[in-house]
């Protein structure tokens, strides 16, 4: 009888043990489906589903958690592209106005031949020598005045490629015609072209000094000048009206004397090259070297008589 008292409380003993492994086992099962279900249950919704396009349908059932929901709403949301700068910025007004793309703005605007140009010609932005001629071609004219401006007339490029003068439709727009217009060294023109082009020299006088009817022609080496402006007009004067003075000469041991200075004219191609002659300069200067100083206020007065610069 002894022995089977120990059997009995050894049994009870087991069973006691067990029941209890039991429940941790339960209370374990419990916690991995509670801390798993908000991402288990999403999944299961999407395997149901046969088709992937009717991904959408889960979300419209009138039985479904607010986890499904959550879950399918942030899928969707990641699919989205977002628009950023390279700034990684993806907030505010003036973010969204810097993320219009270049492509964007273009195709919104003008028509599939101008924009071709204008493309090209923005990418570039100015910088350093360029194919494009911003004195006699198109350059921005600044807000307060028009957006594009040809010479003394405000211009607009419609996308059905009709050039647009003080608002008003001038001509039809032809690959030739925006090669003389755009370009400092035109190509693949017809005489139509060369026309139109004298057409609309006469209308906004870009071909003149100070896009002023009574100015003469602006002299350059740049060969739309050379070969193009210059026939047109073979018999009007042409000035370039860029100066440039002579260093001064030292004289005796250790000292100079000022002596009596003769002014001399340069001639340059345009705005950009007076642009990189003074940067060299500037550069020149910062270097150490002197005498410098008259050429490099020569240079700044004459941009900013011609409006280049403030």
């Amino acid at each position: 009888m002894e022995h089977m008292d120990d059997i009995i409380r050894a049994r009870e003993t087991i069973r006691k043990k067990y029941n209890a492994l039991r429940r941790g086992e339960a209370e374990t099962e419990l916690e991995l489906e509670k801390t798993f279900k908000p991402v288990a249950e999403p999944l299961k919704a999407l395997l149901r589903i046969k088709d992937p396009s009717k991904v959408s349908a889960v979300k419209e059932e009138p039985k479904s958690t607010n986890v499904k929901e959550e879950a399918i709403s942030t899928s969707v949301k990641k699919e989205a592209p977002s628009i950023s700068t390279e700034e990684g910025k993806e907030d505010g007004e003036d973010v969204e106005k810097e993320n219009v793309s270049l492509d964007t703005y273009v195709r919104s605007n003008f028509g599939p031949l101008a924009g071709d140009y204008f493309y090209k010609m923005i990418k570039a932005g100015g910088k350093g020598p360029t194919e494009f001629d911003h004195v006699s071609g198109v350059r921005h004219g600044g807000s307060t005045v028009a957006e594009w401006m040809i010479g003394s007339k405000p211009v607009s490029f419609d996308k059905t490629d009709t050039l647009l003068v003080n608002g008003e439709p001038f001509t039809t727009l032809t690959p030739g015609l925006l090669e003389l217009i755009f370009k400092r060294a035109p190509r693949n023109y017809a005489a139509e072209d060369l026309t139109e082009y004298k057409r609309l020299l006469d209308t906004t006088n870009a071909h003149r000094v100070n896009y002023d009817a009574d100015q003469p022609l602006r002299a350059t080496r740049a060969k739309k000048y050379t070969q193009i402006i210059k026939t047109l007009y073979p018999k009007l004067p042409s000035v370039s009206p860029v100066k440039k003075t002579k260093k001064k000469k030292k004289t005796g041991a250790g000292a100079f004397v000022p002596l009596e200075q003769k002014r001399t004219y340069v001639y340059w191609d345009d705005p950009n090259e007076l642009v990189e002659r003074l940067a060299l300069l500037v550069a020149s200067k910062e270097a150490g070297n002197t005498g410098l100083e008259r050429e490099i206020l020569s240079i700044e007065e004459e941009l900013r008589e011609g409006g280049y610069i403030r």
